[in-house]
Protein backbone atom coordinates (compact mmCIF):
# COMPACT_ATOMS: atom_id res chain seq x y z
CA UNK A 1 0.00 0.00 0.00
CA UNK A 2 1.13 3.56 -1.10
CA UNK A 3 1.72 6.09 2.05
CA UNK A 4 -0.60 8.31 0.59
CA UNK A 5 -3.23 5.77 0.39
CA UNK A 6 -2.99 4.77 3.98
CA UNK A 7 -3.25 8.39 4.59
CA UNK A 8 -6.36 8.74 3.21
CA UNK A 9 -7.82 5.93 4.72
CA UNK A 10 -7.03 7.26 8.48
CA UNK A 11 -8.45 10.58 7.59
CA UNK A 12 -11.74 8.93 6.15
CA UNK A 13 -13.23 7.24 9.02
CA UNK A 14 -16.84 6.62 7.18
CA UNK A 15 -15.15 5.46 4.41
CA UNK A 16 -17.13 2.03 4.68
CA UNK A 17 -16.55 0.35 1.57
CA UNK A 18 -12.39 -0.65 1.85
CA UNK A 19 -11.60 -3.76 3.72
CA UNK A 20 -7.82 -3.52 4.72
CA UNK A 21 -5.71 -6.72 5.23
CA UNK A 22 -2.50 -7.79 6.41
CA UNK A 23 -2.06 -11.49 5.55
CA UNK A 24 -5.45 -12.01 4.75
CA UNK A 25 -6.33 -10.99 7.89
CA UNK A 26 -8.68 -7.88 8.51
CA UNK A 27 -7.10 -4.64 10.19
CA UNK A 28 -8.10 -1.25 10.50
CA UNK A 29 -4.70 1.53 10.08
CA UNK A 30 -4.49 3.06 13.61
CA UNK A 31 -1.27 5.88 11.73
CA UNK A 32 1.55 5.76 9.88
CA UNK A 33 4.85 6.95 10.03
CA UNK A 34 6.19 7.84 6.91
CA UNK A 35 10.06 8.56 7.84
CA UNK A 36 10.06 4.36 7.42
CA UNK A 37 7.02 3.10 5.99
CA UNK A 38 5.49 1.79 8.81
CA UNK A 39 1.86 1.22 9.83
CA UNK A 40 0.53 1.18 13.09
CA UNK A 41 -2.25 -1.16 13.00
CA UNK A 42 -5.17 -2.84 14.99
CA UNK A 43 -6.75 -6.52 14.35
CA UNK A 44 -10.25 -5.86 13.62
CA UNK A 45 -11.89 -7.28 17.18
CA UNK A 46 -9.35 -4.68 18.41
CA UNK A 47 -7.15 -7.11 20.70
CA UNK A 48 -4.00 -6.89 19.12
CA UNK A 49 -2.04 -3.79 17.83
CA UNK A 50 1.14 -4.24 15.56
CA UNK A 51 3.01 -2.54 13.23
CA UNK A 52 3.66 -3.58 9.93
CA UNK A 53 5.61 -2.51 6.47
CA UNK A 54 2.78 -0.25 4.24
CA UNK A 55 3.82 -2.88 1.39
CA UNK A 56 2.69 -5.86 3.58
CA UNK A 57 -0.87 -4.03 3.44
CA UNK A 58 -3.58 -5.05 0.80
CA UNK A 59 -6.89 -3.41 0.42
CA UNK A 60 -9.76 -4.55 -1.30
CA UNK A 61 -13.15 -2.85 -2.34
CA UNK A 62 -16.68 -4.08 -1.07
Amino acid sequence: MQLRRAMEIINNDDDNDVKIFYKENPIKILSVDNNIGIAYVESLGGNVKFEVDLEQITEKQK
